[in-house]
């Protein structure tokens, strides 16, 4: 119509649209070409933290590898668990793929460099591990809450190496007679 071709001829140019302008999930602003620049150089630096110490490792179920991060909470985290931080809210943690195909911004990965899954174990403490259930309002995502929402865990530390909930653990072989006897 008339009314659309008007609005239209109105608009600015594309070099002076704001998508030229790009928000961080912090909320700082960025230019594109400035970002575009950087691209190569802060995913060298995002694989280099998602390889070091606890990170390696889902920081809510032990999973490996860690495909996401909560640039919020400053955690790495594997992709069924990114799927429980999501339905936390975004008031709680803003969730982001480390896996090359989201465009990271200074200010989100200045913020996993200063805390990490190591940090977050010492700020949060460990919730105990519970069967995973990808309901809303299952057990992972309740554990989830507690920690982040309410401090529930905090000063609690990781005992021992756990198991990754969502990984089969291995099949035991049946003992034989004489075995069997051997334990009792």
């Amino acid at each position: 119509s008339k009314a659309t071709v008007s609005v239209l001829n109105c608009l600015p140019p594309r070099s002076a649209m704001a998508t030229d302008v790009l928000y961080s999930k912090l909320g700082k602003t960025y230019q594109r070409n400035e970002v575009d620049k950087l691209d190569d150089e802060l995913h060298a630096r995002l694989n280099a933290l998602k390889a070091q110490g606890k990170n390696r490792s889902c920081a809510e179920c032990g999973a490996a590898p860690t495909s996401w991060a909560s640039v919020t909470l400053g955690v790495f985290v594997c992709t069924k668990c990114a799927q429980v931080h999501r339905a936390l809210g975004a008031h709680v943690s803003k969730i982001k793929s480390c896996m090359g195909t989201y465009q990271w911004f200074p200010d989100e990965l200045e913020a996993m460099e200063a805390k990490g899954n190591d940090w977050a174990e010492r700020e949060y403490g460990v919730a105990p591990k519970v069967a995973l259930d990808w309901a809303m309002g299952g057990a992972l995502f309740t554990m989830a809450q507690q920690k982040y929402e309410h401090g529930r865990f905090k000063g609690l530390a990781r005992c021992k190496p756990v198991t990754p909930l969502h990984r089969a653990a291995p099949a035991k072989k049946a003992a034989a007679a004489d075995e069997w006897e051997e334990d009792w």
